[in-house]
C-alpha cells in the first residue's frame, strides 16, 4: 500500500517526487519525537519551538504514527509494543517483539519493522503485536542506529551498517533493501513524522541531538534547519 502523500519518497519516482519538493511548503513543518530524557514532543521546525506532550518515556523508542488512525505507537524497554492514546495515555502493552530498529506504517495502516537481530523486515499486527517476516534485508545493522520511514512504493531506512552510516530503501512485499548513499553523517538521525494538523510540508525531516535537518531522499543529503529549544509543557506523565 502507498504511504500518504505527505511522506512520499522513493527513489522509483525522481520526477514525482521533484515536483513534490518543489512545490512543498516554503513554511516549516510541526514533527514529532522523542527525546533522550522519554519526553514525547512536537516541533516547530521553523523556530524550533518544543511543546512536550507526554513525558516518563525513558528507555521507549521507535516512535512510529498511524495516519489511518491518528495515533502513535512505540516499543517499551522490554520491546514490548504500545499506543499512545488520543488522550496522551499510555496503552498497556499490546503484545511482545522482538528488538527492533524502527517501526514505519504505510497509508493503510499496515506495521513493518526492521529485526534488529536477523536483519529482516517483518509485518506487524498493531493491534496485538503478531509479527511474521518478510524477507531478509541484506544490510548488517549492528550500531545503535536504525531508522524506518515510509517513502511512497518503498521503506527508506538510516542505519549502521556494518559501521558504516547507510540510507537506503526497502521493498516491503519482499523484504529486500537497496543501498542509495553512505556516509558517516547518517548515524544518529531519527526520522520524524509531521503532526496532523500542523503546518503542511511534504519534506522529510530528521533529528539529531537535538538538531532538526531537512532530508533529501534522492541525495541523501542533511540540511540543518533548526535547534531545538526548551519545551514548554502541555503534557500528561
Amino acid at each position: 500500500m502507498p504511504c500518504p502523500r505527505k511522506h512520499i519518497l522513493t527513489p522509483l519516482a525522481p520526477l514525482l517526487l521533484l515536483t513534490l519538493l518543489s512545490l512543498s511548503s516554503a513554511f516549516g513543518a510541526t514533527i514529532s519525537m522523542l527525546d533522550d530524557v522519554g519526553r514525547f514532543k512536537f516541533v516547530d521546525t521553523t523556530t524550533g519551538f518544543a511543546t512536550v506532550k507526554k513525558f516518563g518515556l525513558g528507555g521507549y523508542s521507535n516512535l512510529a504514527f498511524n495516519s489511518s488512525n491518528n495515533l502513535y505507537y512505540l516499543t517499551d524497554p522490554q520491546n514490548m509494543l504500545r499506543m499512545i492514546t488520543a488522550d496522551w495515555v499510555l496503552s498497556n502493552p499490546l503484545g511482545q517483539l522482538p528488538q527492533l530498529k524502527g517501526l514505519a506504517f504505510d497509508g493503510s495502516g499496515a506495521l513493518f519493522g526492521y529485526d534488529f537481530d536477523l536483519d529482516e523486515l517483518i509485518s506487524i499486527d498493531p493491534n496485538n503485536a503478531s509479527y511474521s517476516s518478510i524477507g531478509t534485508t541484506g544490510f548488517t545493522l549492528n550500531g545503535p542506529g536504525g531508522q524506518l520511514k515510509c517513502g511512497g512504493t518503498h521503506l527508506l531506512v538510516l542505519l549502521d551498517n556494518n559501521g558504516d552510516g547507510t540510507y537506503g530503501s526497502i521493498d516491503p512485499t519482499t523484504g529486500s533493501g537497496t543501498t542509495l548513499f553512505q556516509d558517516q553523517s547518517y548515524l544518529g538521525h531519527q526520522f520524524t513524522d509531521i503532526v496532523p494538523g500542523g503546518i503542511g510540508s511534504s519534506d522529510i525531516f530528521t533529528v539529531q541531538a537535538d538538531n532538526v535537518y531537512r532530508f533529501n531522499p534522492l541525495t541523501g543529503s542533511l540540511d540543518f534547519i533548526v535547534a531545538v529549544q526548551n519545551p514548554s509543557c502541555d503534557c500528561v506523565p
